[in-house]
C-alpha cells in the first residue's frame, strides 16, 4: 500500500476502491472501529434505523425514506450493492452523494487507515464514509443496510440505534452465514442491542425462536409486523409484488415506533411515502420510447437467492397470459443457489437468454445451461447489452422481458437501457 498518498478525483476514488477487491469478504468490527474514532463515531452521533435480512431490506430502506421524506425528515439512505455507480450507495434525501464529496470522504479515510496500518475492505470504506458522511450533514435520520449478515457486518458498529429491522430470514451466503435458518438467523439477530426494539417479518418458528431468545437476553421488544402491523384498505403502495405489502408493514412498525420515542410523523406522510416510494431493479417494469423500439414490457428484478425467484415468479404469474410469452435474460453469481433459482422460474420461461453479468464471481453461461432442465429454448449470449438485444428481435408488444438473477445482471441491463432511452441505438 502506497501510504499518505491522497485521492484527487472521483475516478481516482473508484480506482482505490476498485484495488480493494481482493480483501474479499473480512468479519471483524475492531478495524472499522478504530478508523471510526478519529471521525470521533459518527455512528454514534447519527440517529440510525439499522435494516437487516435476506431479501427486502432495500424495498424497507426505500418505503422509509419515503415516509420520512414525506414527514420533513432530512433522510440519509445507505444500502448496496449499487445499480449503475457507486455513489448511489450513499444518499440525503434520495440524491446520491456528490461525486467530490465521495472523493473527499474515500481521501479522509484512506489517510486514517493508512497511519493505523488497517486495511478496510471495499464495504467497510463505503460504511464509514457513510457514517461521516450523514453525521457532517447532520441528518435528521439514517437508514442504514446491513451489507450480509449482522453480527460482523460492518454497519453494526452503531450501538444504539433508534430501532432495528430485520425482515426476513431464509437461506443465502450460506458459506458465510451458516446453511441452516437457525444459524442464520443467529448471525442477523446480532443487530439486536440491548434494550432495544426490533420489527421483524419473518414467521418460521426456528428463526423466531433464535430472535426472540435474543431479545431476552438483551432485554429488548420483539414486534412481528405479521401480527402488529396493517396497512388500511385503500393505501396505495408503489412496489409492485404481494411480498412489498410485508415490507411495507416492517417499514410502518418502524415508523410507529419513531412515533413512540417523539418522530413527528403523521398518517398522511405514512401513506404519501408508502404510494410514493420507488426502488429501482425491483420488479421495475423499464418503457423504452416508440422511437428507439416497438412497445416492450421490460421488467428488471435482482432476484438473486430462492426466496428472492420465487417472489419474481408469483408476480409473473399475475402478469401472463395465455396468448403472452416470457422472454428471459437470466446471469448469475457461481455462489448462490442457482439450481433452486432455476427451479422457480425455468418452467414460465418460453425463451432463455442466457448471459454473464461482470463479476468475478459470475457464472458460466455455459454451466448454467448443463443445469437448465426445462425444455425452453436455450441461447448464450457474449454480453447483456447483446442479450437485450436478441430479447427485443424475440419478442412481441404483448410478451414479458424479464432480467434477472443478480443485481449486477439488472444493474449492467439498467445502465444499457438508460443509455437507448437518452437517444442510442434503435431496435425494431
Amino acid at each position: 500500500m502506497c501510504y499518505n498518498k491522497k485521492i484527487s478525483s472521483f475516478n481516482n476514488a473508484i480506482r482505490y476502491l476498485e484495488s480493494l477487491a481482493l480483501l474479499g469478504v473480512q468479519f471483524d468490527l475492531k478495524r472499522i472501529a478504530k478508523v471510526l474514532v478519529n471521525f470521533n463515531d459518527p455512528q454514534d452521533r447519527v440517529p440510525v434505523i439499522h435494516i437487516a435480512g435476506t431479501n427486502g431490506k432495500g424495498s424497507v430502506c426505500a418505503f422509509l425514506a419515503s415516509i420520512l421524506q414525506a414527514a420533513g425528515k432530512r433522510t440519509g439512505l445507505y444500502t448496496s450493492p449499487h445499480l449503475v455507480e457507486v455513489t448511489e450507495r450513499i444518499q440525503i434525501e434520495r440524491k446520491d452523494i456528490d461525486r467530490a464529496a465521495f472523493a473527499g470522504l474515500i481521501s479522509a479515510v484512506r489517510e486514517v487507515c493508512d497511519s493505523l496500518r488497517i486495511k478496510l475492505t471495499y464495504f467497510e470504506i463505503l460504511t464509514a464514509v457513510a457514517y461521516i458522511y450523514f453525521n457532517r450533514e447532520k441528518v435528521d435520520v439514517a437508514i442504514i443496510e446491513t451489507g450480509m449478515g449482522g453480527r460482523l457486518d460492518a454497519t453494526n458498529v452503531v450501538k444504539k440505534p433508534l430501532v432495528s429491522v430485520i425482515t426476513n430470514v431464509d437461506y443465502d451466503h450460506t458459506e458465510y452465514l451458516g446453511n441452516t435458518l437457525k444459524k442464520i438467523a443467529r448471525e442477523k439477530a446480532a443487530i439486536i442491542k440491548n434494550n432495544g426494539v426490533i420489527v421483524t417479518a419473518a414467521t418460521q418458528p426456528e428463526v423466531l425462536a433464535v430472535l426472540k431468545e435474543q431479545c431476552r437476553k438483551k432485554k429488548a421488544r420483539l414486534v412481528r409486523a405479521d401480527k402488529s402491523i396493517s396497512i388500511p384498505a385503500g393505501w396505495q403502495i408503489r412496489l409492485k409484488g404481494t411480498h412489498q405489502k410485508v415490507n411495507a408493514a416492517c417499514a410502518v412498525g418502524a415508523i410507529k415506533e419513531l412515533q413512540r420515542q417523539g418522530f413527528k410523523i403523521s398518517e398522511k406522510a405514512v401513506k404519501q411515502g408508502l404510494a410514493k416510494a420507488f426502488w429501482p431493479g425491483r420488479l421495475e417494469i423499464f418503457k423504452l420510447p416508440s422511437a428507439v423500439c416497438r412497445p416492450r414490457t421490460i421488467l428488471l428484478d435482482g432476484a438473486h437467492n430462492p426466496a428472492g425467484m420465487r417472489s419474481l415468479a408469483e408476480y409473473i404469474k399475475t402478469r401472463k397470459n395465455g396468448s403472452s410469452k416470457l422472454i428471459l435474460v437470466f446471469g448469475v453469481l457461481k455462489d448462490k443457489d442457482y439450481y433452486q433459482m432455476i427451479g422457480s422460474i425455468a418452467p414460465l420461461a418460453d425463451q432463455v437468454i442466457l448471459v454473464r453479468p461482470v463479476s468475478e464471481r459470475a457464472l458460466s453461461p455455459h454451466k448454467i445451461k448443463k443445469s437448465w432442465k426445462a425444455e425452453t429454448p436455450v441461447l448464450i449470449t457474449g454480453s447483456i447489452p447483446l442479450a437485450i438485444k436478441q430479447a427485443l428481435k424475440l419478442s412481441k408488444a404483448k410478451d414479458l422481458v424479464t432480467i434477472t438473477g443478480s443485481l449486477y445482471t439488472v444493474g449492467e441491463a439498467r445502465k444499457y437501457l438508460i443509455t437507448l432511452k437518452n437517444g442510442g441505438e434503435k431496435h425494431g
